[in-house]
């Protein structure tokens, strides 16, 4: 059984400061207070980054009264979703750092990281061009009486830039006749 010591218990306590905000209004606008949609698509500071792949999103969302409506627009007219979300991840990001009052990217290379974010993203959840071969079990057949069958296979070892071949060669009784077993030079 445990108890509690002396020895358990901190001598003093770290408290987590956070910053709670409860200024409504734009940081980059002024004086409108904040929505998502001012925060994430229709502050004038924000067109620069948006224009670059979202120029006609842009033109097709004017009447939008909130940021979901233009989501829905820009899956609606197959627009790239998944650099449309990314940019609006790193704008909100962005635009927390900017009310914290701490280092932030500049606006002009939002995009770039954006781009090179997704790029990361894809690659580390791309899945392989082919699948592996399934495994399947085979089992031994003798060939027709009075003839003679040959097996191989091969393996191939990179860290030795070599390739292992082997061959056997059996009667209709199944019984060895010959074999062959070879380390040759890796092939181009």
């Amino acid at each position: 059984m445990w108890r509690a010591t002396k020895d358990a218990i901190p001598s003093r306590v770290n408290l987590v400061k956070r910053k709670v905000l409860t200024d409504p209004i734009c940081q980059a606008y002024g004086a409108k207070p904040e929505s998502t949609l001012l925060a994430l698509w229709s502050c004038p500071s924000l067109k620069e980054v948006w224009v670059v792949h979202f120029g006609e999103l842009m033109i097709e969302t004017t009447g939008c009264s909130s940021f979901l409506e233009v989501f829905c627009i820009c899956l609606e007219k197959s627009h790239p979703t998944d650099l449309f979300a990314m940019l609006a991840y790193l704008i909100w990001f962005r635009r927390n750092k900017l009310r914290m009052g701490e280092k932030m990217a500049e606006l002009n290379l939002i995009n770039l990281l954006a781009r090179e974010t997704l790029q990361e993203f894809n690659l580390a959840n791309s899945s392989p061009s082919k699948p592996p071969p399934a495994l399947t079990s085979t089992k031994w057949m003798p060939p027709p009486s009075g003839c003679f069958k040959a097996n191989f296979d091969g393996a191939v070892f990179q860290e030795r830039a070599v390739a292992g071949l082997g061959t056997i060669i059996r009667n209709d009784c199944g019984l060895v006749m010959a074999a062959l077993t070879q380390v040759i030079p890796l092939p181009t």
